[in-house]
């Protein structure tokens, strides 16, 4: 079973292997301007039903920082999952304001995450310590904090429409290629940019996609 799943993931790598991640500028209101999604898979584990947290943080139309991984404790319901997995993305997305601001980037505003789960959002801006969250573990109020103050921003959006539902679960593939294309970024093979670069030669099937973007970029 697991070399079958370690053979499809080569199967992938081999058949994207020209694709890559690319930044661009997005222009004057999105320009260094950090946002992210944030979704989570309730009990997802079969042995010990621990949830998943997937998130996605993105600048300048590229991923900057993305996370998929098996959230530390048991959760009670999907509503938490998810707070527990917005908890992380925050804190993520605290860490990297901090850095952009350390390169003169500094984030006008509060940083926007969208998230599919109404109940996360209104957890995160509601102080009051309701029956289903008192057990929720002390670090996770850390959000509630973090959106008081003005640095982050829950909001809410559809679940079809949320990027990071590709790090959750097994998707039909135009929804795979939508998602997976928004975090990519402007679409260059990579390989064929390389030589472009190298040689001044591109390849002549990636020849207009390139000449296409040096005009974009030089417009810019």
């Amino acid at each position: 079973m697991h070399l079958a799943a370690a053979e499809r993931a080569l199967a992938y790598l081999r058949g994207t292997y020209n694709e890559g991640i690319t930044y661009c500028d997005p222009g004057e209101e999105r320009r260094n301007k950090l946002t992210g999604w944030v979704d989570s898979d309730f009990a997802a584990h079969p042995d010990t039903r621990k949830s998943m947290t997937r998130y996605l943080l993105r600048l300048n139309d590229g991923a900057v920082s993305w996370r998929s991984s098996r959230q530390g404790g048991v959760t009670l319901s999907s509503a938490e999952t998810e707070f527990v997995a917005a908890s992380q993305a925050v804190q993520e997305a605290v860490h990297l304001r901090a850095l952009l601001r350390g390169f003169n980037f500094r984030q006008v505003g509060a940083t926007e995450i969208w998230e599919d789960n109404a109940s996360c959002i209104i957890m995160s801006e509601n102080p009051a310590n309701r029956e289903r969250t008192r057990h929720v573990d002390t670090r996770v109020h850390n959000l509630r904090e973090i959106v008081r103050d003005g640095h982050v921003k829950l909001l809410k959006c559809a679940g079809p429409q949320n990027v990071a539902e590709a790090l959750t679960k097994s998707l039909p593939l135009p929804a795979l290629a939508k998602h997976r294309q928004y975090m990519w970024g402007t679409r260059i093979p990579f390989s064929a940019f390389y030589l472009f670069l190298k040689t001044g030669r591109p390849p002549t099937a990636s020849y207009n996609i390139i000449n296409h973007t040096m005009r974009i970029r030089n417009r810019v």
